[in-house]
């Protein structure tokens, strides 16, 4: 359908389906570089319908226009002005596991409700899961082969347990969960609970489907740890994920805190954290992460660095070749094993 002309007072019907045919995730923006963003005809006609005053039509009317116009030009501006929407998340597949395609719902952004976001971070790092889980995390994952045939229902399947902290709508740990055949336990604010919920009942079936892995959810605030659990269902974790964990100073120590508390006294016991260093504030962050852990004898495996195109965050040149991202293995350190297990 050809874009209306304002002028000729189009009717309402040919309005609504105009925008909500054409428009719908068709507008492409240059948020790399904001200051030369090229504002095509459609993201025109969209302005101009937002400065018309549509005299032809009903108050009413008018107010349904004005507001799907506006959802049109929310879902092209960016995560934080994004409306509410599912979306479907597809890990391709690697020689360690087969496609993951998950369909999570992503609720508005509401104040610092950050969890209700999936970031470029988690999409990321679940990329990556299946060649971690081969390079760190082999001999936790305990089968006579890691790769496909390993997702065969006669083979052993892990007995660990995986905690995820931080972990939004959910996308890093059901993907973990479904890749690598183990039960994982997603962790966030009590304000993400629902709709973290919500997604996990969604998924269930296509984690179970690909290995039969499962994940399930609890509130855990990490500046109260010692609160998350009932002590029935305590537990130490043999492997612990965080990823883009660190936006508020209280972060480093508390996070730390949260993982010393939780992760296994075991030699073998993992953490995974992956951090994006947007900035000079973040790198800040992860220095203070790093001195944090390293204080409670937690200490380094390896350091990857990798190039995370971020658009969720970008505004300047700054971001165009991606956003530094630090993923990191840790582990206990063999003194404090030796003077917690004396």
């Amino acid at each position: 359908m050809e874009i209306p002309n304002l002028r000729e007072k189009p009717e309402l019907e040919t309005l609504l389906t105009v925008l909500d045919s054409k428009f719908k995730s068709k507008i492409h923006v240059n948020y790399l570089y904001p200051e030369t963003k090229k504002i095509d005809e459609n993201y025109d006609f969209l302005l101009r319908v937002i400065r018309s005053d549509l005299d032809w039509l009903s108050c009413e009317e008018k107010d349904i226009v004005y507001a799907l116009a506006s959802k049109r030009i929310a879902e092209n501006c960016g995560r934080a002005a994004m409306p509410g929407m599912d979306r479907i998340w597809i890990v391709p597949a690697t020689i360690f596991h087969p496609q993951i395609g998950l369909k999570l719902r992503e609720p508005p952004l509401i104040g610092d409700d950050l969890g209700l976001k999936t970031w470029a971070t988690s999409y990321f790092v679940s990329k990556q899961i299946g060649q971690l889980g081969h390079d760190f995390f082999s001999h936790l994952l305990v089968k006579k082969e890691y790769g496909f045939d390993s997702l065969k229902k006669n083979l052993p399947r892990p007995s660990i347990e995986v905690l995820e902290l931080g972990s939004g709508t959910g996308l890093v740990g059901m993907v973990a969960a479904a890749a690598w055949d183990v039960s994982v336990l997603l962790t966030d604010l009590e304000s993400i609970q629902e709709n973290l919920s919500y997604n996990i009942r969604k998924n269930l079936d296509t984690i179970s489907r690909t290995s039969g892995g499962s994940v399930s959810c609890s509130t855990l605030d990490w500046r109260n740890p010692n609160d998350a659990f009932s002590e029935e269902r305590r537990f130490e974790a043999c492997l612990i994920i965080a990823s883009d964990p660190l936006y508020d100073d209280y972060h480093p120590p508390a996070l730390t805190n949260t993982i010393d508390t939780f992760l296994k006294k075991d030699d073998r016991a993992r953490i995974l954290t992956a951090i994006p260093l947007r900035d000079n504030y973040t790198r800040y962050l992860s220095q203070e992460f790093q001195q944090n852990m390293l204080s409670r004898h937690l200490e380094i495996v390896k350091i990857l660095f990798q190039s995370c195109i971020d658009e969720d965050w970008a505004g300047s040149k700054n971001y165009a070749e991606g956003v530094p991202l630090e993923l990191t293995i840790w582990q206990r350190s063999k003194l404090e094993l030796n003077s917690l297990l004396s």
